[in-house]
């Protein structure tokens, strides 16, 4: 049994997931619909079964007291699941944003980066490998014009953190990149030295007609389109590829990055650094 110690006036509430609308149409329906597919993934199947026992006592509890308020606890167990259980979904965001902040990201500005892509090649990104080769593409383009606007550092470097979204408001299909980076520039030439960053929106324009192209040229060079399709699409005034920059956190603004964290961590993300 574990101890915990919490002050008198605070009051642990168990959740009752069994009460809400979601869970109850969950239950009412997934064995129903899941009948009714042909094949559905694993992952996705799996994520349903655990949800249907998070939080539920019947499914598995921890017992604790509490010497604050001197009462045994039944604690049920989380589901641990992304993308569908809303507790857990929370604590996840919490949990990511405070790991970050503590342990990883000095107290520097930061700017997001958002890059989403056209629909006509939005299916393609569903492969990983593809995946990440686009996103590597981003990356390179945003630590170059960082590096050529704001450089008087030796070997310069940026710092970054990418979340992979991969649905819409709507839940279509909708795979973008919400980056986090440094706004500035690291040095390890004479210790750690960081410069701060100054771009413009014309910057951040060029920068997109670049990941344009490559990515473009990348999908031809894997048989995707043709050198004729490339070059038409990189002719269209609306080419569907967006990438957005206006957002910033200042050094000192400690609440405001741990948000901005949260809201890019948020369900269907995927973090690397």
């Amino acid at each position: 049994m574990a101890t915990l110690s919490c002050p008198k006036q605070a009051v642990y509430r168990q959740r009752r997931p069994e009460k809400t609308v979601l869970y109850e149409v969950t239950k009412r329906h997934f064995t129903t619909w899941s009948k009714q597919q042909e094949k559905i993934p694993y992952h996705i199947s799996n994520a349903f079964q655990k949800y249907l026992g998070c939080g539920i006592l019947a499914k598995g509890f921890a017992c604790a007291h509490c010497d604050g308020c001197n009462k045994d606890l039944l604690i049920p167990f989380s589901c641990k699941r992304r993308g569908l259980c809303p507790s857990c979904n929370q604590r996840a965001m919490v949990e990511t944003a405070a790991h970050l902040i503590d342990n990883l990201l000095p107290r520097i500005g930061y700017r997001q980066w958002v890059m989403s892509f056209p629909r006509r090649i939005r299916h393609y990104l569903e492969t990983h490998e593809i995946l990440q080769a686009v996103l590597k593409i981003v990356i390179d383009e945003i630590r170059k014009t960082v590096i050529a606007n704001n450089s008087t550092l030796l070997k310069p470097q940026i710092g970054a953190i990418s979340f992979i979204q991969q649905f819409g408001n709507t839940l279509n299909y909708h795979p973008h990149f919400h980056i986090i980076v440094a706004d500035g520039l690291f040095s390890n030439d004479q210790g750690i030295q960081f410069q701060e960053a100054t771009l413009t929106q014309d910057d951040i324009q060029d920068t997109q007609e670049r990941i344009q192209k490559r990515v473009l040229r990348y999908f031809c060079r894997q048989g995707f389109f043709s050198k004729e399709s490339v070059n038409e699409m990189l002719g269209f005034e609306n080419s569907g590829f967006s990438l957005d920059a206006k957002v910033t956190v200042q050094s000192f603004d400690e609440k405001g990055l741990e948000r901005l964290i949260r809201y890019c961590a948020r369900p269907q993300a995927n973090a690397k650094v």
